[in-house]
């Protein structure tokens, strides 16, 4: 208060104060702030120790928020990264999708120049499947981007899995592939979201049917109750080349695919988020050249989710 300095500093007089200590808020090229503490007691004043002390801090509160800083950056960066290798992705099976549609097109045009109903079949084939993947991209792409909670329905497991087979004859057709069930008719109705379930299980039997040879590859589709452990149990089998070791940890990752050119990388990171979000689990059992079974077992009374760790093994 008798510092001929502070004489005119409105704060300084109104509020009393009599002693004041303010530091640095240092970061590598530039000042970001202060530290400013003051005292209205009488006959106290700051030291030379706390001013060394407060100085210490000043420069730490500066490289900490300097690094949270570089850390917010490196995350926005992470983010960038992973949204322009969605858009990639998602483009390069978007342009397959489309190049399918315009050969189907194109055979039509062809077939009706030339009042060929076979031709106009074959190319009308080309089209139904493309547009299939159209929409299956677009709906694994609607359940992936948001969380959701499952609208849970006591619901007939063997209904769901017909309309899931009825879908996905065509595609197994063309590739001359069977599909077998074994489908226990007499289990009791469970407690599910049929829509996500339908979309999860779509998923298994059209990786299934991509994964065997034509003409030789074989996918079962069993369901049946287990009643001690109250559980739905859905299996998803073919009998293709396997998935190697090494793949088994990552299958389950967004993008993620073994078939090349054909897959998105979505079909199985959605089944599992769809059976977790039921509260389920999700388990692949694979050897070379043996074929691949991906178990499902959902829960037959309602609780909350509480999603497991996913499973595999080989």
């Amino acid at each position: 208060m008798t510092d001929q300095r502070f004489s005119k500093g409105k704060s300084v007089q109104d509020l009393a104060i009599r002693s004041a200590i303010c530091v640095p808020i240092k970061g590598r090229e530039k000042i970001l702030g202060v530290i400013h503490i003051d005292s209205l007691v009488a006959n106290f004043s700051y030291a030379q120790d706390q001013l060394r002390l407060l100085t210490a801090i000043g420069l730490q509160t500066g490289m900490a928020i300097e690094n949270t800083r570089l850390y917010l950056e490196a995350i926005q960066r992470e983010r960038l990264v992973a949204t322009g290798e969605t858009v990639a992705s998602l483009s390069h099976s978007i342009k397959n999708i489309l190049q399918g549609i315009r050969g189907g097109a194109d055979v039509v045009k062809m077939a009706l120049q030339k009042n060929s109903l076979d031709e106009a079949r074959t190319g009308w084939r080309m089209l139904e499947r493309n547009l299939d993947k159209v929409q299956t991209l677009t709906m694994n792409m609607l359940a992936y981007s948001k969380p959701r909670l499952p609208t849970l329905e006591l619901t007939h497991l063997p209904h769901i899995l017909s309309e899931c087979l009825d879908l996905v004859k065509n595609a197994a057709a063309d590739r001359k592939v069977t599909i077998l069930t074994e489908i226990s008719t007499s289990q009791p109705p469970v407690p599910i979201d049929a829509d996500g379930l339908h979309q999860a299980v779509l998923n298994l039997l059209f990786n299934a049917i991509d994964a065997v040879e034509p003409v030789r590859g074989v996918v079962t589709l069993s369901s049946q109750y287990d009643p001690l452990a109250q559980l739905a149990v859905i299996e998803v089998q073919d009998n293709g080349v396997g998935i190697p070791a090494h793949d088994l940890e990552t299958i389950f990752l967004p993008f993620f695919s073994t078939k090349g050119q054909r897959g998105t990388g979505l079909g199985l990171a959605v089944t599992r988020k769809i059976i977790e979000e039921h509260g389920g689990t999700i388990k692949v059992i694979s050897k070379i050249d043996r074929g691949t079974t991906i178990r499902i077992r959902l829960p037959a009374s309602i609780g909350p989710a509480t999603p497991d760790q996913t499973l595999a093994s080989h």
